[in-house]
């Protein structure tokens, strides 16, 4: 994310075309978000009967030349080893998301976390979207980002 510590290590100014939008992610489902003590969020797709919300978040758009060195650097971020790996602490896919610039609906990769919820607190939703962002900044809490690009 622009402004936190793991932008540098991941998305430095170079492989990206500059632009990024706010973006809604909002599956008939739901989803909710977690906040874990080490410095970074959880997101998971509700369970039948949780109060869920959608989620914003900001797409990024990188230059074509980098995007697989760009997800390399974001699945090792999120320790993610590829499909069903036991090590796994997210699980990679690509969701449909509104472009609330533009009304466009686009393809983005996002991490659905597969750690247990009940280690972190619940991220509340504002206005029926949870922002990672927001609850970060409103909360004056900084990400894991320069601890884990020290890995």
């Amino acid at each position: 994310m622009r402004g936190f510590r793991n932008q540098t290590k991941c998305l430095p100014a170079e492989v990206t075309t500059g632009v990024v939008n706010v973006g809604c992610f909002a599956p008939e489902r739901g989803v909710r978000m977690t906040h874990f003590p080490q410095g970074y969020p959880g997101m998971y797709y509700c369970e039948e009967k949780e109060v869920c919300s959608s989620v914003v978040g900001e797409i990024v758009y990188v230059k074509e030349d980098f995007v697989d060195s760009t997800q390399e650097k974001l699945d090792f971020l999120e320790e993610y080893y590829g499909p069903n790996d036991s090590r796994n602490m997210y699980r990679r896919e690509t969701v449909s998301v509104l472009n609330e610039a533009t009304g466009v609906i686009v393809s983005c990769d996002t991490y659905f976390c597969l750690l247990d919820p009940s280690g972190g607190v619940d991220v509340p939703p504002k206005d029926g979207k949870i922002s990672w962002r927001k609850y970060m900044e409103s909360s004056g809490l900084e990400g894991a980002g320069e601890d884990w690009a020290q890995k």
